[in-house]
């Protein structure tokens, strides 16, 4: 058969039985709504996906590997601060290891799982300049600098795990708006807090001294 007289027979057929198969579908239903808490997960999904670390983890099998190797790695490592293992610090989880500190919420659920309410510093830093800034479905981060002076504030969702740099860092609880939290310097001079309100998780950090902060901590509230 000839290329012409093909294209021919198919059109024909097309014609013929295209028609009776688009009368066989069913009518198209209505359109669906969906919840508030599905529409919550795929939003963080997306977010997720948006992470350069998203390849490495998108599969079953990617993501036991990396556990795996999480889990390795740990069991390498000499533990040599083991007061706080197992027990909570300023309502956290602290598993404090020889270079750093594994920090996470004992909360599973009751908290919301995306940002819904923002956060920010009302402390006057109109002589800083925001050199950093981003809002997510699962993050709220903004860094200030004046000179050398860094100022370094993040909203999480409770699902979060922290690792920190606490090398040779006191571990103190102090009080902020109310709520416990973490206060440590670590070994760059980078004064830290963390702490959580019942509904995210919020960490502050600057090269500035304690003062500023404190101030700065107690400074931050809802926006309106």
């Amino acid at each position: 058969m000839s290329s012409t007289s093909e294209n021919i027979f198919k059109k024909a057929v097309a014609e013929a039985l295209l028609p009776e198969y688009t009368d066989a579908l069913p009518e198209a239903p209505e359109e669906h709504i969906f919840s508030k808490k599905f529409e919550r997960k795929m939003k963080k999904l997306i977010s997720r996906r948006r992470k350069s670390y998203y390849p490495l983890i998108n599969t079953g099998v990617k993501r036991t590997a990396w556990i795996l190797g999480v889990v390795i790695v740990l069991s390498s490592i000499t533990v040599t601060k083991v007061d706080a293992i197992g027990e909570t610090l300023a309502n956290f989880y602290v598993y404090i290891l020889e270079k750093f500190s594994i920090i996470r919420s004992p909360e599973q659920e009751g908290f919301p799982e995306t940002i819904e309410e923002v956060y920010e510093i009302t402390y006057d830093l109109s002589d800083y300049e925001v050199v950093y800034e981003i809002l997510d479905a699962t993050g709220n981060t903004i860094e200030y600098a004046k000179g050398d002076v860094s100022i370094y504030f993040c909203q999480y969702t409770k699902d979060i795990t922290i690792n920190k740099n606490t090398e040779d860092a006191d571990i103190e609880t102090i009080i902020i708006n109310g709520f416990e939290a973490m206060h440590y310097v670590d070994n760059h001079n980078f004064y830290h807090l963390i702490w959580e309100n019942g509904d995210y998780i919020f960490t502050l950090r600057t090269n500035s001294g304690k003062k500023l902060l404190l101030d700065v901590a107690n400074s931050i509230k809802k926006s309106e």
